[in-house]
């Protein structure tokens, strides 16, 4: 590997009782559940995850990510990435479609289709997405592998910017809880990217 060249695996932190009710979950500091911890250490024994020895570890300071990552590798040390956290829903934070799906400002967000349209008393699309971006341009600045255990919207907005002519969906990019990418730069620019996901 050439100094030039580094790799950063975007990992989707393990299951909430959020995941399970399909509930908007950003600020909220949730624990993973049982299955959520059960899972992320099944997927440790059978292997999914890469050795990852030297790479530095980061996770977005809420509790899901912190647990995710003591559980893969425990006894390391990380740092905190708050840029990479998870949007900021507002009043919508901990409800679900069912929930919501009569209230009017829900509806304005939900057919927004410029990304402007603000979560009342949270973000809007583009204003996540500004946040993210500059959280991973940090990790881009920095020139070395590294991991950041984060959350699938996180995942889904970084993949779609950077890998464009994928063409994908938001939600096509979005992995499973304890999944991810492990993505391949040279430079300033993502040339490649592996899906650690398990079948």
């Amino acid at each position: 590997m050439t100094d030039n060249v580094y790799r950063i695996l975007l990992l989707r932190h393990g299951q909430t009782v959020a995941n399970i009710e399909r509930r908007y979950a950003g600020k909220t500091d949730l624990p993973l559940d049982d299955q959520g911890v059960a899972q992320i250490r099944r997927f440790k024994k059978d292997g999914l995850y890469p050795d990852l020895s030297g790479y530095h570890l980061y996770e977005t300071g809420l509790l899901r990510t912190k647990q995710t990552l003591s559980i893969i590798w425990p006894g390391r040390a990380s740092d905190i990435l708050l840029d990479l956290r998870e949007m900021d829903f507002g009043v919508f934070e901990m409800h679900n479609y069912e929930e919501l799906k009569n209230d009017p400002d829900y509806q304005h967000w939900i057919d927004d289709q410029t990304g402007d349209v603000v979560c009342p008393t949270g973000e809007s699309q583009n204003q996540f997405k500004q946040r993210i971006l500059k959280g991973l341009q940090k990790l881009i600045e920095k020139r070395q592998n590294a991991v950041i255990v984060t959350h699938g919207g996180v995942i889904a907005c970084l993949m779609q910017w950077l890998f464009p002519a994928e063409n994908k969906h938001f939600y096509r990019w979005q992995p499973k809880n304890g999944c991810g990418y492990l993505i391949c730069f040279s430079g300033n620019r993502a040339i490649s990217y592996t899906n650690i996901d398990y079948q």
